[in-house]
């Protein structure tokens, strides 16, 4: 059983926290991050993982549109707003600008002019037979790019083998789980005899597509890869939520020995 996509923690973290033999109870494990990692989204009423999430939200004429999903990444095309079918554009001179709370490190969406009152036309012409009427009303669309790279996914390992100097180059992983267009990400390689020779290099280089949940598309890539290809970002979870996740995934091994 692998981690899930939401995972909070890796198994490694976890056995060394708690002190137990690694690789002992590997599948308890897995059950139990999963297990942690829902109900911890669940009572926090979001998700962590780095991904693009689709909000719709009612205007109420007041300069924050605070969303559901947060921290918001400015990167790529992200965020983008359509308010009454109309696009809106970001930037300090343009519709609306994205802002952080100092005190919480969560973002906001602000309009300097307020984020339009639905018209009442919404409820008649889009949403006729809606049972509830209030769903109407949300006439602001918004997607954007939010959340944390979580420890378990800060690594991704590639089964290519070679990527050629100079070349945009797709290459295929286990999985493209917190990674998105944009990203700059670090390629590494542990080399190969050859011939030709190629040394253990790494490099910067950016995400400019991801074809599948299992490939990703890289900008030019200026050395030339053999060997082991890894991609790497840098985790962004609040270890907080790490240790938490921990310590009730320790507090559930316990109940379960407790009770035989």
């Amino acid at each position: 059983m692998p981690l899930a996509a939401n995972a909070l923690t890796t198994v490694s973290t976890t056995e060394t926290y708690l002190g137990l033999t690694a690789g002992a109870q590997n599948d308890l494990l897995y059950l139990l991050i999963n297990s942690v990692s829902d109900r911890i989204q669940q009572y926090c009423g979001r998700q962590f993982a780095k991904q693009v999430f689709a909000e719709v939200h009612a205007g109420h004429d007041y300069q924050k549109l605070w969303l559901e999903q947060y921290p918001i990444i400015t990167q790529g095309v992200y965020p983008t707003v359509t308010v009454d079918d109309g696009a809106w554009t970001i930037g300090e001179d343009n519709d609306f600008t994205v802002v952080e709370n100092e005190n919480t490190g969560d973002h906001y969406l602000f309009s300097e002019s307020g984020w339009p009152v639905s018209g009442y036309y919404r409820r008649e012409t889009l949403c006729p037979t809606d049972p509830d009427p209030n769903k109407a009303n949300r006439n602001i669309d918004v997607t954007n790019l939010a959340g944390y790279v979580l420890p378990e996914y800060s690594s991704h390992t590639s089964s290519t083998t070679s990527i050629a100097t100079g070349s945009s180059k797709t290459i295929t992983l286990a999985n493209t789980t917190c990674l998105a267009v944009g990203d700059t990400v670090t390629l590494s390689s542990t080399g190969a005899a050859g011939p030709p020779i190629v040394a253990a290099v790494s490099e910067s280089c950016t995400i400019s597509a991801i074809p599948t949940s299992t490939t990703v598309t890289l900008t030019t890539v200026a050395n030339a890869h053999a060997g082991t290809i890894t991609l790497a970002s840098t985790r962004t979870l609040p270890y907080d939520l790490e240790e938490a996740c921990i310590q009730l995934v320790g507090l559930r091994m316990t109940q379960r020995n407790t009770r035989g």
